[in-house]
């Protein structure tokens, strides 16, 4: 309610989602933001990179067991169980029956915009055929 009314004071409007928002940045579910939750919703992606997401991940994997179940983030996160399951089945590439994810799938999940936007900027050998060409390179 006050970031809604901060925003109003300043003539910004508000989204429409920003309840979601604020909701996906407040860990405590305290209702309002720490510091360190602030600044994590507003860290650049460049800034994201392999050690970050390790030290994030053994973090979470409080126990070292090298993988993530719904258990640890509901340990961690204290969000309800079913989100954590939800949370826990979209960092995961694929369903493989199992109900934890491991450190791979987590820098994948946190990192693949970065990664899909790095590709798009390289150029590409094939003309989208298929056929092996040279596109993008002199000749």
């Amino acid at each position: 309610e006050e970031l809604q009314a901060g925003l109003a004071a300043a003539g910004i409007a508000a989204p429409s989602d920003l309840q979601e928002i604020f909701d996906g940045c407040c860990a405590h579910r305290e209702g309002k933001l720490h510091f360190v939750e602030f600044l994590a919703c507003m860290m650049p992606d460049s800034l994201i990179d392999e050690r970050l997401c390790h030290e994030a991940f053994n973090l979470l994997d409080q126990e070292g067991k090298g993988r993530l179940t719904a258990e640890d983030l509901q340990a961690v996160c204290h969000f309800d169980w079913e989100r954590c399951r939800r949370m826990v089945q979209q960092a995961k590439p694929v369903d493989d029956g199992t109900d934890y994810f491991e450190f791979d799938d987590f820098y994948m999940l946190l990192c693949s915009q970065k990664i899909d936007e790095r590709a798009s900027k390289v150029p590409r050998l094939d003309g989208g055929d298929g056929k092996t060409t040279f596109t993008g390179i002199p000749a």
